[in-house]
């Protein structure tokens, strides 16, 4: 999202139960064109599902439609 100051990735093991939260600033992405996140804190061969929202100093924008993730 252009101007966004960072993502909030929200993320958890059932759609409607996103609880878990890396927030990641967008001056530390690598390319922020198009941003990329590792979340190295799921476990292996567990479905999860995620979903981002971005934020600036007028707020948060509207959560992303929710994906599964393998």
């Amino acid at each position: 999202m252009p101007g966004a100051l960072g993502y909030n990735v929200r993320f958890g093991i059932r759609p409607d139960r996103l609880h878990l939260t890396y927030q990641k600033y967008a001056d530390q992405l690598v390319d922020p064109a198009k941003p990329s996140i590792d979340l190295r804190s799921l476990n292996v061969g567990v479905p999860y599902y995620v979903a981002v929202e971005a934020f600036n100093e007028s707020g948060v924008a509207t959560l992303s439609r929710v994906q599964r993730i393998r």
